[in-house]
This record gives C-alpha cells, structure tokens and sequence, in this order.
C-alpha cells in the first residue's frame, strides 16, 4: 500500500514492501513479529538494514538483531490467547499455557496508538 499522495493506493507488486525497500523508498519501517531479513532479496535486505526500524516480537532472529530498537513481547498461543485457523479455516481459539513477564504485541501497538494519536 502507498500513502505518499494522502490516501491509500494498492497494486500487488508495485506497492509490496518488498517492492519499496529494494526502491529504496522506505525510511523507517516497525517489524512485527517476522523475520524479513530471512527472506527479503538483497537489495530489499540492504535498504532495510541502512534504514531505521523497529521489531516488535517475541523470537530472537536476524532482523531482531539489526534492529535500531527492539522491543521483545509474548509469545502468541503460549503466553497470550488468541485464534489460529487450520488449512481449511476452521478457527481454534487458543488459551495460554505459560506466564511472561512480557506483554503482547497487541498490547504495545495499542500504547504506541495512544501515544500517537489515534
């Protein structure tokens, strides 16, 4: 999706994230619990890691490394509920089966959105 003109405009490859880094027409990105470092092509990769940017998760990997902050949360299904679907979408809803002392990503995208502004 592009918001450069004040509204949002879609076209599946023009638009893709992917698409934008390689561009280099990214400037700062927030990273929720992915790894795109992994699987992004180099030059998508190398815009990323020369931009500022901001992973928000619960798994120590590559672009959790390289990130310019860092903010480590729960893990989705363990330690926070939530719905998962199987390949035929059928919803399970999940129920925490361990505590952490971490919150959720929901939890902290909420707080930035109340710092921010809604």
């Amino acid at each position: 999706m592009n918001l450069t003109r004040g509204f949002p405009r879609y076209n599946p490859g023009e638009y893709s994230a992917t698409e934008a880094l390689a561009r280099g027409e990214v400037d700062a990105t927030l990273v929720i619990a992915a790894d795109p470092l992994a699987d992004l092509p180099t030059a998508a990769a190398d815009h990323l890691r020369r931009t500022p940017y901001i992973y928000l998760g619960p798994h120590d990997n590559e672009t959790a490394r390289h990130a310019h902050i860092q903010i480590p949360t729960a893990t989705y299904g363990i330690h926070t509920p939530g719905t998962v679907y199987r390949t035929d979408d059928i919803p399970f809803a999940l129920t925490p089966v361990l505590r952490s002392e971490r919150v959720s990503e929901v939890e902290v995208l909420n707080k930035i959105a109340l710092r921010v502004g809604n």
